[in-house]
């Protein structure tokens, strides 16, 4: 483990006896030993879910399995970057038997109906598949499918990423952000089929367990595609409990992370739609989101209060690689958001 940005590189338990993170930084494998007896907060302050992002220049999807102890859901939702239509499924639950969530980084969530899985995740070193059946309900139209995420390029690393929060070491985070993932396959919504082609349609997993506080504020960001037909991806968070071990910044070419430090936001929240400048102060990281679509998203479902500003756009700058390689990026696809939760 280095002293700066603190990199695990051998496998151990995530938990100390008694609750408390043992193993705060970031790792390029999924190597952390997370057991949830191990816990030492009360349990109704643990979140756990799985999240993927697929997107393109044209459409962007959100698919969700959660369970917050107190509740979980199932989500997908697919947004037209053109002209901001958006087709919309969700079921929520109180019954913790409806959803199976592995606390291993093998395997995949489950979110279980009457008749069968309405959102099933299985997840291998292969990759993963992602099958959706989502009811129609008060709320929302039905919307089934099946997709396929593989790694781009085979082999390439991941970002795994483990922090406490502020005064109190018992309530962590452990995340694995991987940008670095192609699409394939379909989903049906009511009558609109949409197609996914692992050439065009990039995709992010974001896979969290953790105990957290009541409140929570976090800025997390994301963009892929190729540079000179090169795969090329980043992920950036801010502000979400203490990073002193290591920041959520991680830059990937070719499927090799090169580890960033501290990178700044500036956007405007009320004109969401004007662009958002992502900046290192050490000059390796400068990108500008210029949003095709943007939009603020408040709701109360199993959440006191949830606030999002996000933004999908096209992203353009700059960035460095660890040996001092400067690549030029024009018209990356990503997404850009600042979250306010209260349970």
């Amino acid at each position: 483990m280095s002293s700066h940005q603190a990199e695990w590189t051998e496998s151990g338990p995530l938990l100390t006896a008694d609750g408390r993170l043992a193993r705060p930084g970031w790792c390029r494998r999924p190597i952390h030993e997370y057991r949830r007896d191990q816990i030492g907060a009360h349990h109704s302050q643990r979140r756990e879910w799985e999240y993927y992002a697929i997107f393109s220049r044209d459409r962007f999807v959100n698919i969700t399995v959660a369970d917050l102890d107190f509740g979980a859901f199932a989500h997908v939702d697919i947004l037209d970057l053109t002209n901001g239509r958006k087709d919309f499924a969700m079921t929520v639950t109180r019954d913790a038997g409806r959803v199976t969530m592995p606390s291993g980084f093998a395997g995949g969530a489950i979110f279980a109906g009457d008749d069968g899985p309405i959102l099933a995740v299985d997840r291998d070193d292969r990759g993963h598949r992602i099958r959706v059946n989502l009811p129609r309900n008060l709320v929302s139209r039905p919307i089934a499918g099946e997709l396929r995420l593989r790694p781009r390029p085979r082999g390439a690393e991941t970002f795994v990423c483990a922090f406490p929060f502020a005064g109190d070491d018992r309530r962590f985070f452990l995340e694995d952000k991987n940008p670095n993932l192609s699409a394939d396959g379909w989903l049906l919504a009511g009558d609109r089929r949409h197609e996914f082609d692992p050439e065009r349609d990039v995709a992010v997993m974001d896979w969290g367990r953790g105990v957290w506080p009541n409140r929570v504020n976090w800025r997390w960001g994301a963009g892929a595609g190729a540079v000179d037909g090169v795969p090329i991806s980043f992920n950036l968070g801010n502000g979400f409990g203490d990073t002193g071990a290591a920041s959520e910044n991680v830059l990937f070419v070719d499927g090799v992370a090169h580890k960033l430090d501290r990178v700044d936001w500036t956007f405007d929240p009320r004109r969401l739609s004007r662009p958002w400048r992502l900046r290192s102060p050490d000059g390796r990281f400068n990108l500008v989101l210029k949003p095709l679509r943007a939009m603020p998203v408040n709701a109360n479902v199993l959440i006191k209060r949830i606030r999002v500003n996000k933004a999908f756009g096209l992203l353009s700058g700059s960035v460095c690689l660890t040996d001092g390689t400067r690549l030029r990026v024009d018209g990356l696809p990503g997404f850009a958001e600042d979250v306010h939760i209260k349970w």
